[in-house]
């Protein structure tokens, strides 16, 4: 999770007014892709973080656990939901750092990946 609040960071000053938020797909404690919300309208950090993954590892991501510092969004804005694209992905486990207080999120991301049958787990260095 300290990874991805580093990936986060370098968000700061271009996504306003969402959140700055980074993402670490990891198979076997080896990263294999990384991402973060770059610029505002723009695709998330669960998205770059997937499409980072290069082509040899690919096979890899549906065993893998995805962190990332913020609930993945679960409506339609300017980018689609990125709980689609995991359970899309079958990514087994994803390991969120806090729910999203966003009204069109919170807890439904949660909620929507925890029906597709993804462990969950939240919480991790929340403050």
């Amino acid at each position: 999770m300290h990874r991805c609040l580093q990936l986060a960071s370098l968000g700061a000053g271009r996504v306003a007014p969402n959140p700055m938020v980074g993402a670490v797909l990891v198979h076997k404690n080896r990263i294999i892709g990384e991402g973060y919300h770059q610029q505002f309208g723009k695709p998330h950090a669960e998205v770059n973080c997937i499409h980072s993954v290069k082509e040899t590892d690919r096979d890899l991501i549906s065993t893998s656990t995805l962190y990332v510092s913020l609930e993945p969004c679960a409506h339609f804005g300017k980018t689609p939901p990125c709980a689609d694209l995991i359970i899309k992905n079958k990514i087994p486990n994803v390991v969120i750092g806090c729910r999203d207080s966003f009204a069109a999120v919170n807890g439904k991301g949660i909620e929507r990946l925890g029906a597709a049958g993804i462990e969950v787990t939240v919480g991790i260095l929340e403050p």
